[in-house]
């Protein structure tokens, strides 16, 4: 099998470089190239007309990626598709190739070439080969190969590589390193092993990253040109402004210091504004962010935008990928929003007492601005008796446990948060929720409907902050449950931190070791565990419940919801006193959590602190204009009750 394994080489040295000689050549595209002229240390000098260009850009981060076979002599090949309908490619020569090698190690028999076709390394295929010395390849520097005539990019595209031996059986090079960066492009990172045991090109660009490699091009190029992305939708409330952040690529060869753009609203085209850049961006083919004065409109509403960069450096703006595309919700009022963390864990996972123990702080931090729910998942042969099938159905098999989503916008760890730091991070991807803006409110209350306590009686009410015909939000619940506990092997948890006692970084005094306590001087199979937070039953998990959000929307005006939900063959609910509806508003398009709410299943509902018993009843309806109306009345109304309270809904 083909393996993988990270290497902490984050190197950025550049230099040492290797060139062929060879005097000028017409282009050609398409005729086959035997291997080419020997290669010379010279820098690559660059003309006015010529780029270094790839997938990787020259400013993100880099790793060194280790693929193949231990203890094995091999082949290995690695390329990057070069599409000749791409604007920055169409029409260009390719004059050389550049590519970085992380932990050289044992190689020999080097080339760097380009192909039409990926059954490379026979010669006969190839457009040009130049074979590299093995003393010119240095470790995290970039190997520079002059081409001995110009390849013109034909329409159909390339593919733009190198070779290379080793034997890994010298074992001072296990797995041969290739640079990557970003986990994006598929196209942007090939490789294949030449073995006894596998032959075949794949894919990592999609998994991994993109292979560091560019090819220096050669042609007509913009000298002051900006090209940016769409950029989703924004909100902002009503009178105010925000920054909309877009990304934006730098496509000219004289860099970009300042820019002017339009904002067009719903096909109206606004006044030309001028932006400086707070520093000075010249990569050229580098990604940067432009932040984008943004200010709200004068009706709570939805609304088309576009952001037209007009100019670059004072001139005509000439990328041809000048306009961004988004919307943005101006909203009656901010809201306050509550984070969600449905965090996947198991008890056959040994690292998973780290959501317990970050679920409980980020609780006791945020208060009831956080909601913790226990999502329980099997793996493969690995059960877990808290499973339930509405989030076995929807979890997400790319990441690791433990894991939360929060407000299904941002993965992270329960513990460490978005951080690869082994520390109490999590507060900061709560944060980024908390401080972001949410369009709508829920509210929840949920009581026994019968005396048996089999069925649970929920209400809602829900307010969106703005004007919309077109409601694309739903309400789902789930039950958690607290004091969950059983018998057998199922019920045990795992516990890998009992390996780290006597661990210097969980030492008792340390923040880790004062959190980790209780698990750190238990068995690695702790039987008797009492779980909390844990979902019993959802509904409506995925997509919300139907018609749980009324339409037409009015901003401000409240929508109320009524929902029965049965526990009555429920065995996961072991103390009804301990049960808890959490209430979630999504958004269907987007399926982010909008915003949540949290309450306990009780004997009677609760408003500022005064009890009421479930004999309060409606006793009138009436339009906004204080005209009675009857139940069958369409639109928003003021309800009236009998404990000489009232409210606004709207009515369906």
């Amino acid at each position: 099998m083909t393996k993988f394994l990270s290497a902490a080489l984050m190197a950025v040295a550049f230099g040492g470089v290797c060139q062929a000689g060879g005097g000028s050549v017409e282009p050609k595209t398409g005729t086959p190239a035997r291997v080419a002229a020997s290669v010379r240390e010279n820098q690559i000098e660059v003309s006015d007309n010529q780029i270094w260009y790839g997938y990787y850009k020259g400013n993100e981060p880099i790793a060194g990626m280790g693929v193949g076979f231990p203890d094995m002599e091999q082949m290995v090949n690695n390329a990057m598709f070069i599409d000749g309908k791409d604007p920055m490619y169409h029409g260009k020569t390719i004059k050389g190739l550049r590519f970085r090698i992380q932990g050289a190690g044992d190689i020999d028999d080097i080339s760097g070439w380009l192909s039409q076709e990926l059954n490379v390394p026979a010669d006969e295929n190839l457009l040009v080969s130049v074979k590299v010395p093995t003393e010119s390849v240095v470790d995290t520097v970039w190997t520079e190969v002059a081409l001995p005539e110009g390849i013109a990019i034909p329409e159909e595209g390339l593919y733009a590589g190198y070779s290379l031996h080793t034997n890994s059986k010298l074992r001072t090079s296990q797995f041969p390193g290739f640079v990557t960066s970003d986990r994006i492009a598929p196209d942007g990172a090939l490789y294949n092993f030449e073995t006894a045991f596998m032959s075949g090109w794949q894919s990592y660009g999609d998994r991994m990253g993109k292979l560091c490699y560019q090819v220096l091009l050669e042609g007509d190029f913009y000298d002051n040109g900006v090209a940016v992305a769409d950029f989703g939708k924004h909100y902002v409330v009503l009178g105010s402004e925000i920054n909309v952040s877009v990304a934006a690529t730098n496509m000219g060869r004289l860099g970009v210091s300042d820019i002017d753009y339009v904002i067009v609203t719903d096909g109206e085209r606004g006044e030309e504004r001028h932006l400086e850049l707070k520093e000075r961006f010249d990569l050229f083919g580098g990604s940067f962010t432009l932040e984008i004065p943004m200010p709200a409109d004068a009706e709570t509403r939805l609304a088309s935008k576009e952001i037209v960069i007009t100019k670059v450096n004072g001139v005509a703006n000439e990328s041809e990928e000048s306009v961004a595309k988004g919307s943005l919700v101006t909203l009656l009022s901010e809201v306050e929003r509550v984070c969600v963390a449905e965090t996947y864990t198991g008890t056959w996972c040994g690292w998973c007492p780290r959501a317990l123990v970050g679920n409980a702080r980020l609780k006791e931090v945020f208060g009831d601005r956080f909601v913790s729910v226990e999502a329980h998942v099997g793996m493969s042969e690995y059960l877990d008796p808290m499973e339930i099938p509405a989030y076995s159905q929807i979890k997400d098999d790319r990441v690791g446990y433990p894991t939360s989503y929060f407000n299904r916008e941002l993965h992270g760890d329960p513990y460490t948060g978005l951080s690869r730091e082994e520390a109490f991070l999590a507060p900061e991807a709560v944060e980024m929720i908390l401080q972001s803006v949410a369009e709508g409110t829920i509210d929840v209350t949920a009581v026994w409907g019968n005396e048996d306590k089999t069925r649970i009686s929920v209400s809602s009410a829900t307010k969106l902050m703005y004007d919309t015909d077109d409601v694309h939000y739903g309400i789902a619940y789930v039950v958690k449950g607290d004091g969950l506990s059983g018998e057998g092997e199922e019920w045990e948890q795992t516990n890998f931190f009992s390996y780290f006692a006597e661990d210097a970084e969980y030492a008792p005094d340390t923040e880790l070791g004062k959190d980790f306590d209780f698990y750190l001087h238990s068995p690695e199979q702790i039987k008797d565990m009492v779980y909390n937070d844990v979902a019993v039953a959802a509904f409506g998990l995925e997509t919300g419940l139907p018609n749980s959000v009324a339409s037409p929307a009015v901003a401000g005006v409240a929508s109320s919801f009524d929902y029965t939900i049965s526990i009555a063959n429920n065995s996961l609910v072991a103390d009804k006193d301990r049960l808890y509806v959490v209430a979630m508003l999504l958004d269907t398009e987007s399926g982010r959590i909008v915003n949540a709410a949290e309450c306990k299943v009780t004997e009677s509902v609760s408003v500022d602190g005064i009890g009421i018993d479930n004999t309060r009843v409606e006793t009138g309806r009436f339009d906004l204009t204080g005209k009675r109306v009857t139940p069958s009345y369409k639109g928003v109304v003021i309800v009236t009750y009998s404990d000489g309270t009232l409210g606004k809904v709207m009515a369906r």
